[in-house]
């Protein structure tokens, strides 16, 4: 069975499989991709490009992320509890009431990423960059865990507007850091 994917102002991409969800995807890109409330829970990503992909309201819980970009992905109230990222890239991501809890975050990237609201209560946050992330007081962190002393920004509870001008240049600026953090050396 054939599955559209459907992107905005991009070709839709065909994959063969019957159900999005508990699947290995690999080298894929999901660029722009317009996934909202879809169900790919218990499935693998390896080197996957989510950049600026519609994932709001999407289930990935019990998921594999390595060596997978979600910059600049617009993912609230995305569900991502009991996941396994590695070397996983979200800067500039809009992450707003999205739920990791019990994931386990290693060798990652959430810089200038919104996190207002998140429930970021994580089994393991080892070696993530926080720089620039905006988070407020619903904002969910586990104990003994201090969001400032990596680079966090705590702001006052508002439900957040941006320009999309100011949108556009974060992205353009998270892409520049991509593109450096995954270069082969």
């Amino acid at each position: 069975m054939h599955k559209k994917i459907y992107k905005q102002a991009i070709a839709p991409l065909e994959i063969t499989i019957e159900t999005f969800f508990n699947q290995v995807y690999k080298d894929l890109d999901f660029h722009r991709a317009l996934l909202t409330k879809e169900d790919f829970h218990s499935s693998n990503f390896y080197n996957v490009n989510f950049r600026n992909a519609f994932l709001e309201g999407v289930n990935m819980s019990n998921c594999q992320f390595i060596d997978s970009s979600l910059i600049c992905a617009l993912a609230n109230n995305a569900n991502f509890s009991n996941c396994i990222f590695n070397n996983t890239m979200f800067n500039s991501a809009t992450l707003l009431y999205t739920d990791f809890r019990d994931s386990k975050l290693s060798n990652c990237s959430f810089k200038n990423t919104n996190l207002q609201g998140a429930n970021m209560l994580c089994k393991k946050i080892e070696n993530v960059n926080f720089e620039g992330a905006e988070y407020d007081e619903t904002t969910l962190w586990p104990t003994n865990f201090y969001p400032e002393e990596v680079g966090a920004i705590k702001k006052e509870y508002t439900y957040p507007i941006i320009s999309i001008n100011e949108a556009y240049k974060n992205c353009l600026e998270a892409i520049q850091i991509a593109k450096k953090h995954f270069e082969v050396k």
